[in-house]
Parts: structure tokens; C-alpha cells; sequence
């Protein structure tokens, strides 16, 4: 067997390893959005087409850029234990191979993660190649180059590239009436190029957070476990926040507010969102479990401390939808008590979890 072949071979076991822990959900889901989800999966080459035109505005192309780069560096860094094949990482390192082979194949694999998301951008330079390129349309050759930074900090890096996928696109959309006329596509991504570098070699939220509190309280411990991993955390805010976003933008395209029954089966998938961070906390207190028994918190206090946050953001949701989407009130009592069925589900279900808050809202739906 090939070096190459055996890299397919752990990245296609990691995948099964990882898909069937979700695969009952996804079943339900694909079900019950069996028209919605190709149209899911073609969003960002829909964005792309918006991307590549030189006539988009700055700020829809802030807010385009900003998604693709964010749904990009998930989608390959959900996959990056199964590219690099980290259970098998003492079996891989006693392989001889080249250099020239090992980098080769973690080229290929990033590239069958970022699939077309991250192939055709590039196929759209190679194919564009000419002298008009780097006059007319160097903006899109920037935001390649971007791109691929996107998948180098997804593959390479620990921490979250906060500069360049955060604050600036945050400080962008905030001050965007106030830019020049003069401030073009190229000057954005020419700007958005130096926030990553800024990213990649100064690493300057990470510095600010070197600095450690006495560990006082739960929430303390809890806050450095995000520090140090804070993809799961950020992927479900960012979950979250595609569709509240997507919900806007159907509404607003189609001058309506979403039907009863609609906003009963949004606030279901928000609520699984949110609980599922039941699952972070579970793994957490299992990991650390000799450690937080000696601290003088008891199991049920640290219960109530995880359930917390999760309700705190159902809180922040639920006034979203109300006031900027005009959801019903009903939305202030079902996303927190379908969160919180959720979390009480993952604790006693784990992965069957989805089937007691499915059967809630179910039930719902016929009073509507």
C-alpha cells in the first residue's frame, strides 16, 4: 500500500468515526429538510458569484467574505484530526516515507475537506490567468490568497484567527458608510491580507489572554477550556447566526414573517444548537473529573453553571427574533424550555438526544 493510499484510508475511518456519531440526527433533519438541504450545501458558491463580480458593493462584499472565510475554516477544521490522522499519528510517524510524500498528502486530503468551497476559487484564477487579472480583477486574486490562509490556520493553528475572522470584518460593517470613495475591493482585501499575517505571526489576542486569574471560580476553569479549544464553542454561535441570518433574508426577500409553524420548527433546531453544548460540558467534567471533585463545587452546582450559558444565549435569540424578525412571544418560552429538554436529554440520551425535544415540538405544531 502506498504512503498516499493509507492517508485516504485513516481520513475516510476518521469521517465514519465522527459521522456516525450525528448520523441519526442528520437522518431526522435531511427528513424533515429533505428540499432545503442541496440549496445548504450550494450557498457558498452562490456567494462566490457575488464575490467574483467586480460590480458588489463593499459592504455586501464584506459581509460575503466574511461568511465564505468563516464556513471555509469550519468546514476544514471539523476534518482536521481525520486529514492529519491524529489517532494514528505514532503508526503514520513510523511509516517511512519522504517528506515530499507526507506534505503531498496533507496537501490532497485539506483539499478533499475544503472541497468545492476551497477548489473553485482556485480554478477560477488558474482559468482566468492573464495580464487583466492583476489590473482589473486583483481583488480576486487577493481574496484567494486569502482563502488559502483561511485553510492554513484551519489546518495549522490551535487558536482561532480572532484579527482577521473577527474584529476586523466586526469593525468593517460597523464603520462602512464612513469609508473613502476612494476605498475599493482591492483596498479591502489588500487590508483583509495584512489582518491575517497580523494573525499568523503576532498572534495579538492570544497575547492579551496569556495572563491567569487564581482560579476562584468554575467559570474561570470553564473560560480557559474555551480559550484553548474554542471551535466547538464558536461553530454552534456561528450556526446560530446563519439562520438568524438566512430567516432575515427570506423574509425580507419575500416581504412575509415566517408562519407559526415555521418559527416553532426554527426555534427547535436553535434549541438543539444551544443544547448540544451539553456535550462539551460532559466530555469536560469527564476529563477533569478527579480535579473537580476536590473543588468545592458539587455536581449540581457545576449542573446549574453549564446550563447557564446556554440559556443565555437562548435569551439573546429569542430577543433577536422578537424584535428584529417580529417571531411571536411564544419564542421567549419555547427556545429556553426546548433548550434546557435538550440539555437534560444529552445528560440522560447522549446520542439519541434529538428524540424527546423532536417529540415536543411536534406536538406543538397541530395548535398552531
Amino acid at each position: 500500500m502506498t504512503y498516499l493510499k493509507l492517508r485516504v484510508k485513516v481520513y475516510i475511518d476518521e469521517l465514519k468515526q465522527m459521522l456516525s456519531s450525528i448520523r441519526q440526527l442528520f437522518i431526522f433533519i435531511s427528513l424533515l429538510f429533505n428540499m432545503a438541504l442541496p440549496v445548504a450545501v450550494l450557498t457558498a458558491l452562490i456567494s462566490l458569484s457575488v464575490i467574483e463580480s467586480s460590480h458588489t458593493a463593499i459592504s455586501s462584499r464584506i459581509s460575503y467574505q466574511w461568511g465564505y472565510f468563516i464556513f471555509l475554516f469550519f468546514l476544514i477544521r471539523v476534518q482536521r484530526k481525520a486529514i492529519f490522522g491524529d489517532r494514528w499519528h505514532l503508526y503514520l510517524a513510523s511509516t517511512p516515507t519522504t517528506k515530499i510524500q507526507k506534505h503531498g498528502s496533507n496537501i490532497i486530503l485539506a483539499s478533499v475537506a475544503g472541497n468545492l468551497p476551497l477548489l473553485v476559487p482556485i480554478f477560477l484564477l488558474i482559468f482566468n490567468l492573464s495580464f487583466s487579472l492583476f489590473t482589473d480583477h486583483l481583488y480576486f486574486l487577493l481574496f484567494v490568497i486569502a482563502t488559502l490562509f483561511t485553510t492554513w490556520f484551519a489546518l495549522k493553528c490551535r487558536h482561532f484567527p480572532w484579527v482577521s475572522l473577527l474584529l476586523f470584518p466586526l469593525f468593517m460593517s460597523f464603520y462602512e458608510t464612513e469609508l473613502p470613495e476612494t476605498f475599493s475591493s482591492k483596498t479591502l482585501n489588500f487590508y483583509w491580507l495584512i489582518m491575517f499575517l497580523i494573525d499568523c505571526f503576532y498572534k495579538p489576542v492570544a497575547a492579551i489572554t496569556k495572563a491567569r486569574l487564581p482560579l476562584k471560580y468554575y467559570w474561570q476553569i470553564k473560560w480557559i477550556e474555551v480559550k484553548e479549544n474554542p471551535t466547538p464553542t464558536l461553530s454552534r454561535i456561528l450556526i446560530c447566526s446563519l439562520l438568524i441570518i438566512l430567516v432575515s433574508y427570506t423574509q425580507n426577500k419575500l416581504d412575509t414573517i415566517a408562519t407559526n409553524g415555521l418559527q416553532i420548527g426554527f426555534c427547535y433546531i436553535i434549541s438543539l444548537v444551544l443544547g448540544s453544548f451539553q456535550f462539551d460540558n460532559e466530555k469536560f467534567n469527564l476529563r477533569y473529573k478527579l480535579y473537580l471533585t476536590s473543588t468545592l463545587y458539587n455536581s449540581r452546582d457545576r449542573y446549574l453553571s453549564d446550563v447557564i450559558p446556554s440559556l443565555f444565549f437562548s435569551f439573546v435569540i429569542a430577543i433577536t427574533l422578537n424584535q428584529y424578525l417580529s417571531f411571536s412571544f411564544l419564542t421567549f418560552v419555547l427556545l429556553p424550555i426546548g433548550t434546557v429538554i435538550t440539555i437534560i436529554s444529552v445528560t440522560k440520551h447522549k446520542q439519541n438526544f434529538f428524540i424527546i425535544p423532536s417529540v415536543l415540538f411536534i406536538c406543538l405544531i397541530p395548535f398552531t
